[in-house]
């Protein structure tokens, strides 16, 4: 959402039942009038791009968000090698850790009769359903630890499945992040945006509709993050 008069947009994130939580604010240019969503970088994250008028521009502001996975490492063996899974993170975990939320449904071993799950490499908390991944990892390490009850059971699995939190990217989430606003000059009086792929390079690019100047700027995108500018009147 583009606020006029505060400078800035506001994303609100649904909540899956039809209805929005609270709003977080981004700063952008100078009176934003539209704003419109594309992947600008290629990391199939929803980025912004917003038209301000006055100050001629259009500001695009990355998805910073951490995307999450999980993976199985090796088999946990009684009295000896742990087992592990692999969480993997496309962006650092943010200043403080990340904590992540997860549950065992599905296993057909139990807690704490069969198995523990303990820290492991880059984690620095465990408790029966969250697990804390240390600021600045983008690895980590969940250990399984069996049992040592001389019962060899080979149909006993252990099953971690991530579930939705508030700060990395997994089904319905409560927040998300973005990069500082970075601002690409338009034509006069920026008023509205939109993204596509004009020039059929597989790339969002941008056109502006430029309420003083009478045309419409084309942006194409560049990767990492440039845009080659374009301005086309409008008869």
């Amino acid at each position: 959402m583009a606020n006029y008069s505060s400078n800035n947009v506001s994303v609100l994130l649904g909540t899956g039942t039809g209805s929005f939580g609270p709003a977080t604010n981004f700063t952008v240019g100078n009176s934003p009038r539209s704003v419109t969503v594309g992947n600008f970088n290629g990391d199939g994250k929803s980025d912004l791009a917003v038209a301000n008028r006055f100050s001629n521009n259009v500001s695009v502001l990355l998805n910073t968000t951490p995307k999450i996975t999980i993976a199985s490492g090796t088999n946990p063996v009684e009295g000896g090698t742990f087992g592990t899974f692999i969480i993997t993170l496309d962006t650092a975990a943010p200043v403080g850790g990340l904590t992540v939320n997860f549950n065992t449904t599905g296993s057909t071993a139990t807690i704490p009769a069969d198995y523990t799950l303990t820290a492991g490499t880059n984690i620095t908390a465990v408790t029966a359903n969250t697990f804390t991944i240390a600021a600045g990892a983008t690895t980590a390490t969940l250990n399984v630890v069996a049992v040592s009850d001389a019962v060899n059971d080979p149909n006993e699995t252990v099953k971690v499945n991530l579930t939705s939190g508030g700060d990395y990217i997994l089904g319905a989430n409560s927040s998300t992040s973005f990069n500082p606003a970075t601002n690409f000059s338009a034509g006069r009086g920026s008023y509205s945006v939109t993204v596509g792929d004009f020039n059929g390079d597989g790339k969002s690019d941008l056109a502006v509709a430029n309420r003083d100047g009478n045309n419409v700027s084309v942006l194409l995108s560049v990767p990492p993050l440039t845009f080659l500018w374009g301005l086309h009147p409008i008869p």
